[in-house]
């Protein structure tokens, strides 16, 4: 059962916490666990999606009719959905917010994505991997699938559209899609620094959110896009959260009503990880 919403500032914790410390044997550690947990606040949650409506046999290419169902099914849940940058302070965030994220820069997220987006007024992130943006359509590139089918790569002139609306925040995922782990500490300060230069130069605005490819990285990774002037950073579905490890959720194609809500359920974080 969905847990009750608390106000910021109460003293509540989870079952779970609960139950940890009734079958503590220790009165002082049983203390410490409540104190704890009583410090935890909800998380809001991100969702992750790749590809909308692409047309490919991909797992993570939603159709679009399902993804515009899918945020009809939120907002007649009740969510409110808020800029991505809301989830560092989820204490002043609405009840029930939820955030929109999208990675990796299919075309198809401008064609089908956005006009669903934009006709529901829903604000979201773009994390893009600079080096596959072309300048212009005579420029575009293809990307490879995880099941090896190629789409075509979304181009400058579409962002500028999508921020345009006034509802797209573009991020940094990188200039080529790499695993950073592997890379000495230039090619890292490349990677990471480099493709928020090159979100600066294209499209004038603020780039201080970065997503890592393939959500993996480490507290070198977390440290580089620090030092490059990100003032965040988001994972996939690991760590403990927190400013350079925030977890998203990845939404897959043929998700019903009940599997994107158990998708979306409560989980608990501690506030102060959210911070520097």
């Amino acid at each position: 059962m969905d847990p009750p919403v608390h106000p910021p500032g109460s003293s509540w914790a989870p079952p779970a916490a609960r139950a940890a410390v009734a079958g503590h044997g220790s009165a002082r550690g049983g203390l410490v666990l409540l104190l704890l947990f009583s410090a935890c606040t909800r998380e809001i949650p991100i969702l992750l999606y790749h590809e909308v409506g692409c047309g490919t046999r991909d797992a993570r290419d939603v159709p679009a009719a399902e993804f515009d169902q899918e945020l009809g099914w939120l907002a007649g849940a009740g969510y409110t959905f808020v800029p991505p940058e809301v989830v560092e302070h989820p204490e002043r965030a609405p009840d029930k917010a939820i955030a929109l994220t999208f990675d990796d820069g299919a075309a198809c997220l401008y064609t089908r994505a956005f006009p669903a987006l934009l006709r529901r007024r829903v604000p979201f992130a773009l994390f893009l991997p600079t080096g596959w943006i072309g300048a212009d359509a005579a420029h575009r590139t293809r990307q490879k699938l995880e099941d090896g089918e190629e789409v075509d790569t979304l181009v400058w002139p579409e962002v500028a559209a999508m921020v345009k609306s006034g509802l797209a925040r573009v991020g940094a995922h990188g200039r080529e899609h790499v695993y950073l782990r592997k890379l000495g500490a230039a090619a890292l300060a490349n990677e990471v620094g480099g493709s928020r230069d090159d979100v600066l130069a294209r499209t004038g605005g603020v780039a201080d959110l970065f997503a890592y490819p393939f959500g993996a990285f480490d507290g070198r990774v977390a440290g580089a896009a620090r030092a490059a002037g990100y003032r965040a950073a988001f994972a996939v579905g690991a760590g403990l959260g927190g400013t350079f490890a925030y977890r998203r959720r990845s939404v897959h194609r043929g998700a019903d009503e009940a599997a994107l809500m158990k998708l979306v359920g409560p989980a608990w974080i501690l506030p102060w990880l959210n911070h520097d």
